[in-house]
């Protein structure tokens, strides 16, 4: 008898948990931009909404976005220029002087907000999938682990 290729190369594998977030996070993802550009957002693409989710760039240095987002420098600041031309935010001096520090403007705040009732849209939807006190424990276990570094 002939094996299938995928017989042929081993036992199945199951996937992995971050495969799985991931498929989740991209799913949640693209109904978020979905609901941003029918609220009015259609300017923003997923790169620049990488400077922009929570945490939010206000009052925090580019430098600071580097590292949030695993970016190079010049990327990051790539976006922000483009982030300010749109409107979302903008640098400037902080309150000490020095270095300029990035902030929301009124616009990126109404964006959040529009992303936020987003995730609450894609939160609400999924704990009707799986019931409510499965999502809950499901967002439990993922605070739980997002705040247990497995490296140093």
């Amino acid at each position: 008898m002939d094996k299938t290729a995928s017989e042929a190369a081993g036992p199945k594998r199951e996937h992995r948990v971050s495969s799985l977030l991931w498929a989740t996070y991209q799913i949640a993802r693209k109904y978020q931009f979905k609901r941003l550009v029918e609220r009015g957002f259609d300017d923003l693409n997923p790169p620049l909404m990488n400077i922009m989710i929570y945490p939010h760039p206000d009052g925090v240095r580019p430098s600071d976005l580097v590292e949030k987002t695993n970016m190079t420098k010049q990327a990051v600041n790539y976006l922000l220029g483009q982030l300010e031309k749109l409107g979302y935010l903008e640098r400037r001096s902080g309150k000490r002087g020095g270095r300029r520090l990035v902030y929301m403007t009124k616009r990126g705040w109404q964006a959040i907000d529009a992303h936020r009732a987003a995730v609450l849209e894609v939160e609400k939807k999924w704990s009707g999938i799986v019931g409510e006190k499965r999502f809950i424990q499901f967002k439990e276990v993922l605070h739980e682990l997002g705040g247990k570094p497995l490296v140093g």
